[in-house]
């Protein structure tokens, strides 16, 4: 029987019946068809109207892509390795909605000979791994780009020679022998930057775009990467390095980080936003608090439905940013029975309804079993009830990595989402 969706809406006295959501078909079988969409064509759709917004909930979406077989819109990418420092690193697609683990054959070892361990990014289709290489003698920072689909346009120009793009190959499971074009790209210096500089940059992607700030204790660069080319954006109001880079309500942010002054190394507070409209970085003051802060890594923030969470550094505890009171809230632990001496790792908003915890060694995946669907009411300063569908209660946490049976692996050193 298709599923009839309606909105009361009070004309004359009668609720109205939407229009169907594809006309000539049922809604049941239009929510299949619409299923196959990416989440950036699926994100427009629900921006057109109350009932597809409704509709096209990626909690509705994802059941039906698990129950008919269809394609996870998300991928998890981990690079994975023991704990002896001479043995051969692995990789891994997750697909979060079934809980699989795939097996990533790696490029040869002279491909990554000077990869750099913990930086990694994403950007629609695309996922990439920060290279210290040398042109001329002279230090350089390229992007290891793994494609998902083979491109003509993905050769690059590296110091004068062409990278030819070469394939990396999934060895297992329903997705066993698709394959993911990889090639280097050039991050180009811009003013006075160096190797160092994009060194510690804070990248991130948004849709088709990759964007690239600051890095240095001087920088406030800002650039953009649509694939092909390079674009200078506006400088931000402050310099920063090691900062966190996230994208939030379809905004970029650069949040915390560390600068120079004086001579000394202090922690940046404030926080940035950029205004597509005006083209210019909006300055948010106070936005990544010293108590939440560390000097020995970048800040680790993620969007997840519509809200945007942190990890206090040093530890485990979980924050949610009240956007009315311009503050953080304070949760709850991360495996607070597994992990005793804090936390060392990244949080991840996975297929837009679920937070997982990535703990770097020893290595551990755990789920935010509450997560569906968030209301987060205040009941004091101090106080945050968390409530869902089933409960009202604390946050829970499930530990995942043996379900996803990674297999000798004991810590984790680089990840990122990728939107295919």
């Amino acid at each position: 029987m298709a599923t009839e969706i309606t909105e009361a809406a009070e004309v004359k006295g009668e609720t109205q019946p939407l229009q169907p959501l594809l006309p000539g078909l049922p809604d049941d079988l239009a929510l299949r068809c619409l299923a196959r969409l990416s989440n950036i064509t699926c994100a427009a759709a629900r921006a057109t109207s109350r009932s597809w917004r409704a509709a096209l909930s990626p909690t509705t979406l994802n059941a039906i892509r698990v129950s008919s077989d269809l394609p996870s819109t998300q991928l998890l990418f981990l690079s994975l390795s023991s704990t002896d420092p001479h043995s051969q690193f692995q990789w891994f697609f997750i697909d979060p909605l079934r809980y699989r683990c795939f097996p990533i054959s790696t490029p040869p070892s002279s491909s990554l000979s000077g990869l750099i361990s913990g930086r990694a990014v994403s950007k629609y289709g695309q996922f990439f791994l920060q290279l210290l290489g040398e042109v001329n003698d002279v230090s350089c920072i390229n992007l290891l780009r793994f494609s998902r689909k083979p491109s003509s346009n993905l050769s690059s120009s590296i110091g004068g020679s062409n990278s030819s793009p070469s394939a990396v190959t999934i060895q297992s499971g329903h997705l066993k022998g698709q394959e993911w074009t990889y090639d280097i790209v050039q991050v180009p210096e811009r003013e006075q930057t160096t190797a160092t500089t994009h060194l510690w940059s804070t990248y991130l992607g948004l849709g088709r775009l990759l964007f690239v700030a600051c890095g240095s204790s001087a920088s406030t660069m800002a650039m953009s990467f649509d694939g092909e080319q390079w674009k200078n954006l506006p400088h931000l109001n402050e310099p920063r390095f090691m900062a966190a880079g996230l994208t939030f309500k379809g905004q970029v942010w650069v949040v915390g980080g560390r600068r120079v002054r004086n001579s000394r190394l202090e922690m940046v507070e404030s926080g940035e936003v950029f205004m597509p409209e005006s083209q210019k970085w909006r300055l948010v003051l106070g936005m990544w608090p010293r108590h939440l802060q560390s000097l020995e890594g970048v800040p680790c923030l993620v969007a997840v439905m519509g809200r945007m969470f942190g990890l206090k550094m040093g530890s485990n505890m979980i924050v949610v940013w009240d956007e009315d009171r311009n503050a953080w809230d304070c949760l709850g632990l991360i495996g607070e029975k597994y992990v005793d001496t804090g936390f060392k790792g990244r949080i991840l908003g996975v297929e837009y309804e679920k937070i997982w915890a990535v703990i770097e060694e020893p290595f551990m995946v755990f789920e935010l079993e509450t997560s569906l669907n968030i209301a987060i009411k205040s009941v004091s300063p101090s106080e945050i009830v968390i409530q869902t569908r089933e409960n009202i209660g604390n946050l829970k946490w499930r530990r995942i990595d043996s379900e996803l049976q990674f297999g000798g692996c004991e810590r984790a050193l680089e990840c990122t989402l990728i939107e295919v």
